[in-house]
C-alpha cells in the first residue's frame, strides 16, 4: 500500500475511535450529570454504580485516540499539543479529578467528603464532554496554528472557544443527557425514569437544534462542504445529511420512549457527525485557519508517520481490534442491568 492510502486509512481509524469513545462516554456524563436530580441517597448510589462499572473501560478508548495520533501523526500531535497546551491539560485534570470521584464517593462514611466527591463528579462530567466538543469542533473547522507558541500567548487558546464551538461543546452536552437517559431507562427500566425523562427529552431537541447550526456554519463560514474531498466526491455530502436525519429520528424516538431505538439512532448521529469532520479535512491532517501566521495546513502524508511504521501498526490494530471490541461487548452484555 502507498503511503497516502496507509495515512487515509489511519486517519479514519482515528474517527472511528473517536466515535466510539465519544458515544461511550456520553452516557456517562449523562448519568453523572442528571443524578444531582435524585434526593435519595440509594438512587444516587445506583447511578454510581452503573457509572462506575463502566466509565473505567471507556477512557481507554481516550487514550487510543491521543496515542493513535501520537504514533499515526506525530507532526499533527505535536502541533495541537504545542497550540492547545493548556486546553489538554485542563482536560487531563479534569479527568482525574472525575475518576478520583467515582471511585472514591462511598469508599467513605464523611458525609462532608461525599459531598465534596459528589459535587466534583457532577461537575467535572459536563466540563470533560463540552471541552471533547470544543475540541473536535475546532478540528473540524481548522485550528489557528502558530509557528512559534510563545509569540501566541498563554491565552491563545482562548480562540478555540468561538461561537460554532461553543455550539459544538453544547451539542455533546445535551446529547450527552439524552443518552445518560436512554441508558438508565434500558437498564433500570422505569424505576429512576421519573425525574429526568423531561432533560433527556428537552435535550434532545436542543441537540439536533444545535447540530444543525453547526453544520450550517461549518458550510457557510467556513466552506467545509464545498472544498477538500467533499468537493471532488459530491455524494459525502450524505454524511453531514444523515446524521442530522439520525438525530432528529432520535429526537422522535425519545419522545415516543422508544428509548433503545432512540439510544442507536443518535450513537449513529453522532458517529456520522464525527466521521462528517473528518473527512472535510481531508486531504489534510490539519487544517489551519490563520492566513496571517505563516503557519499553513498540513497534508495527510506530510503529518503521517513512515510508511513502514503505518502498515505495522494497520496489521496490529486488525489483529487485536476485533478482541478488544470482542471484550467491550461481553462487558456490556455481563452487566447489563447490574
Amino acid at each position: 500500500m502507498s503511503h497516502e492510502l496507509l495515512a487515509n486509512i489511519w486517519f479514519l481509524i482515528l474517527a472511528l475511535v473517536w466515535s466510539l469513545y465519544v458515544i461511550q462516554e456520553a452516557f456517562v456524563v449523562g448519568l453523572s450529570v442528571m443524578s444531582a436530580k435524585y434526593k435519595e441517597e440509594k438512587d444516587v448510589r445506583k447511578i454510581n454504580t452503573l457509572v462506575g462499572t463502566h466509565w473505567d473501560g471507556i477512557e481507554v478508548w481516550l487514550v487510543l485516540a491521543v496515542a493513535g495520533q501520537f504514533a499515526a501523526f506525530p507532526v499533527i500531535f505535536a502541533e495541537t499539543l504545542t497550540n492547545l497546551y493548556v486546553v489538554f491539560f485542563l482536560l487531563l485534570y479534569i479527568i482525574v479529578a472525575r475518576g478520583m470521584a467515582i471511585e472514591t464517593l462511598y469508599k467513605t462514611d464523611n458525609k462532608k467528603v461525599q459531598k465534596a466527591l459528589k459535587v466534583t463528579w457532577q461537575v467535572s462530567s459536563p466540563l470533560l464532554i463540552l471541552v471533547i466538543g470544543v475540541y473536535l469542533t475546532n478540528l473540524f473547522m481548522g485550528l489557528q496554528l502558530l509557528e512559534n507558541y510563545i509569540e501566541g500567548g498563554f491565552f491563545h487558546f482562548l480562540y478555540i472557544f468561538n461561537f460554532t464551538a461553543i455550539l459544538g461543546g453544547v451539542m455533546f452536552v445535551t446529547y450527552s443527557l439524552t443518552s445518560g437517559y436512554n441508558f438508565l431507562v434500558l437498564n433500570y427500566k422505569n424505576d429512576l425514569k421519573e425525574n429526568i425523562e423531561h432533560i433527556g427529552k428537552y435535550a434532545s431537541v436542543i441537540t439536533v437544534v444545535t447540530l444543525i447550526f453547526i453544520l450550517m456554519s461549518l458550510n457557510n463560514e467556513y466552506s467545509v462542504f464545498n472544498s477538500g474531498v467533499y468537493e471532488t466526491y459530491q455524494i459525502l455530502i450524505l454524511l453531514p445529511a444523515l446524521s442530522a436525519i439520525m438525530m432528529i429520528a432520535s429526537m422522535i424516538f425519545v419522545w415516543l420512549n422508544k428509548n433503545l431505538f432512540s439510544f442507536i439512532t443518535q450513537s449513529l448521529g453522532m458517529t456520522l457527525f464525527i466521521f462528517t469532520g473528518f473527512v472535510g479535512s481531508m486531504p489534510y491532517a490539519l487544517k489551519s485557519i490563520n492566513k496571517t501566521q505563516g503557519a499553513g495546513s498540513i497534508l495527510m502524508v506530510d503529518g503521517a508517520a513512515g510508511p513502514k511504521t503505518l502498515e505495522l501498526m494497520l496489521y496490529l490494530t486488525i489483529a487485536f481490534l476485533p478482541i478488544v471490541l470482542g471484550y467491550i461487548i461481553f462487558k456490556y452484555i455481563k452487566f447489563w442491568g447490574k
